[in-house]
């Protein structure tokens, strides 16, 4: 019914309505929440499912999207940061502040997720962290 309504609602509205891309969003939404649960019925019922190729990159994006509209600002660690030069386990972040790592972006623009207690924060990289926002600001405050 969302995605029939906001197809209406978009037909309804004039063409350079500020409301439209609202409505496209919202469709897109629809269609992302419809795939998902094609997805979680698949596991569920353990059928043939018909396989089509994935654009993976177009995957990725949208999660990054997603990750930072929710997120703060990356935090970007200085050269002078205690944690430049550290594992993730040795900088102890999760237990000083209680911030959760998702991800490392490295001055070039790649970004590793999900990294693991032995990979080393570089002066420079941008850590893609979860948090309340106190957490947050005391975490880069300190880096």
């Amino acid at each position: 019914p969302i995605m029939i309504h906001t197809e209406m609602a978009m037909s309804d509205l004039p063409p350079d309505s500020p409301l439209q891309h609202n409505m496209k969003q919202i469709f897109k939404s629809g269609e992302r929440a419809r795939d998902l649960v094609k997805q979680i019925l698949a596991f569920s019922r353990q059928r043939e499912q018909m396989r089509t190729p994935l654009r993976l990159s177009l995957i990725l994006k949208e999660v990054l999207k997603l990750l930072r509209s929710s997120l703060p600002a990356t935090i970007e660690i200085s050269e002078d940061s205690p944690y430049a030069g550290v594992t993730l386990k040795e900088s102890r972040l999760r237990r000083k502040f209680g911030v959760m790592v998702m991800a490392f972006q490295s001055p070039g623009g790649d970004v590793s997720f999900n990294p693991g207690p032995d990979d080393i924060i570089t002066a420079g990289d941008s850590l893609i962290v979860i948090g309340r926002r106190e957490q947050l600001e005391q975490f880069g405050s300190s880096t």
